[in-house]
């Protein structure tokens, strides 16, 4: 599914719909909402060639930045995501509900100019 802003692509086996991501690009900057994979395709390349495709369309809209927040306990989609080029700049505490977590904040930038120091929220 695309329009303006959005972005998002499924990655089928056959009819099951096996993962997908999506996000949005407004003013140069590219949120992503969610990426998954169902269980039984993980381990394969399947979320990698998600983000890739993900990273090349939105380059075209000439975005100079992605930004993320994940679990802080999902290691495997941290790994995933500073293999494709993610760094960690922040932490939202308590951001997830149901166990209560805090989100790691993660961003990739194109051109380079962005570089974070570490903070707190509660400043």
């Amino acid at each position: 599914m695309k329009n303006q802003f959005s972005d998002f692509f499924g990655a089928f086996c056959g009819e099951e719909l096996a993962g997908y991501i999506g996000g949005r690009t407004i003013a140069g900057e590219t949120e992503i909402f969610n990426v998954a994979v169902a269980p039984k395709f993980r381990r394969n390349g399947l979320g990698k060639a998600l983000i890739e495709k993900f990273i090349e369309t939105v380059r075209e809209k000439e975005t100079e930045q992605i930004f993320l927040e994940v679990r802080a306990s999902n290691l495997p989609a941290i790994n995933l995501y500073e293999k494709n080029g993610f760094a960690f700049f922040g932490i939202r505490k308590d951001y997830y509900d149901d166990p209560k977590e805090n989100a790691i904040l993660m961003h990739l930038a194109f051109d380079g100019s962005m570089e974070y120091e570490e903070w707190d929220d509660e400043e």
